[in-house]
């Protein structure tokens, strides 16, 4: 199986790097695609007159997902009828459509990108979705795919914030976050995987939640009762 090179993963990373309306409206759009996966009827259009534009967003979001969750993520492109089928992800040309706009994007359950446009419907971006962005930008599209995954696992038992924090601790150190943050979040995270008996998830972090925990040392009662 040959893969077009425009679809490998460093192409696409230099695809969104170099546009600033990509980044900027790729963390909505990949909430569109989570959120696709989570509402059964819920369908992501990518309006465009080119097939391997629209391919290209499909492969984009497509690593900006878990492993899970890609793998869930059906598409077909330039059928007459956008709501044909069971796709969570449908390709819109404009000249094949037997609807109107109006149709196929005023109903609750379609979000749409138009990248021709430079338009996309409005949806507040998840926390998962803002950080894998902003990874990407800041460590590349490997290391970002890594650092989602793991958030994503951890996604199981935390809540969604601490769950991409954790992820974010784990994989790219502590970084701009002084002792105390970095002790807080570990003790946070530490503390849920616990309850919940993530006995595996505490094990293989265990040299990252040490390091971070060690960065301050607690006082007051508050502190030491964690």
């Amino acid at each position: 199986l040959q893969i077009n090179p425009a679809f490998e993963a460093e192409e696409l990373e230099r695809f969104a790097q170099a546009d600033p309306w990509v980044l900027s409206v790729l963390p909505s759009f990949v909430t569109m695609l989570r959120r696709s996966l989570a509402e059964d009827g819920h369908r992501v259009f990518i309006h465009h007159t080119d097939l391997t534009a629209v391919l290209r967003w499909i492969a984009l979001g497509t690593l900006l997902l878990d492993s899970s969750s890609a793998t869930q993520l059906t598409f077909r492109a330039f059928h007459s009828n956008p709501w044909h089928g069971p796709f969570k992800v449908v390709g819109i040309h404009p000249d094949l459509l037997e609807l109107s706009p109006a149709e196929w994007r005023a109903t609750p359950s379609a979000s749409w990108i138009d990248p021709q446009a430079l338009t996309i419907s409005e949806m507040e971006a998840s926390p998962l979705a803002t950080a894998s962005v902003q990874w990407l930008v800041e460590h590349g599209i490997f290391e970002a795919m890594g650092a989602i995954q793991l958030a994503a696992d951890l996604g199981s038992v935390l809540e969604p914030e601490l769950a991409v924090q954790a992820a974010d601790l784990i994989t790219f150190g502590t970084g701009s976050l002084s002792g105390r943050e970095a002790w807080d979040l570990a003790s946070r995270a530490l503390a849920a995987l616990a309850v919940a008996g993530e006995t595996e998830q505490i094990e293989s972090n265990a040299d990252e939640f040490l390091d971070a925990l060690v960065s301050y040392r607690p006082s007051g009662e508050g502190e030491f009762a964690r």
